[in-house]
């Protein structure tokens, strides 16, 4: 479809049926932009780049690797790295640095995960200070806690 071209003038397709949104620029339930990228609310703490490297991530996840329950559990990691600690990669690029980062771990982190972790777990959309409020499950909630912890032990050490 050309740029001029009036949805009046277009036969079928998809024009104009998500309120002015086109097939360039699509966002359904307000978590995805035309670029790929997710956004989820992560309570404004994420202002700035990461200041951690992915190896610190990956210990911090060994040390609670007990508290995972499955490979979804990397959902919340994610959004904790998110909204605590600045993380600014999209779902999808998260995934795919993590992946051969975690072949050696219990429940590894691959393409799909996170994204699956946040679909079949809906509290975790929300910003991680109100998922208790929420209703999130105690395992998430756990996780939550220790993460955190394990994450600013981590990058203690390595100052």
């Amino acid at each position: 479809m050309e740029q001029d071209e009036t949805p009046q003038a277009r036969m079928g397709g998809i024009v104009n049926y998500f309120q002015g949104a086109t097939i360039n620029n699509l966002i359904i339930n307000g978590n995805m932009n035309k670029y790929g990228t997710e956004h989820y609310q992560s309570g404004g703490k994420a202002e700035q780049a990461t200041s951690y490297s992915d190896e610190q991530v990956i210990e911090a996840a060994k040390r609670c690797q007990a508290l995972f329950w499955a490979s979804s559990a990397w959902a919340v990691v994610y959004r904790i790295l998110q909204s605590d600690f600045g993380e600014l990669r999209n779902v999808s690029q998260f995934e795919t640095d993590m992946e051969q980062l975690t072949q050696q771990m219990d429940w590894r982190c691959s393409a799909g995960t996170i994204t699956m972790g946040l679909r079949n777990n809906p509290v975790l959309r929300d910003k991680p200070e109100e998922w208790k409020k929420n209703g999130a499950m105690s395992r998430i909630l756990i996780l939550q806690d220790d993460f955190g912890k394990a994450m600013k032990e981590v990058l203690r050490e390595n100052l």
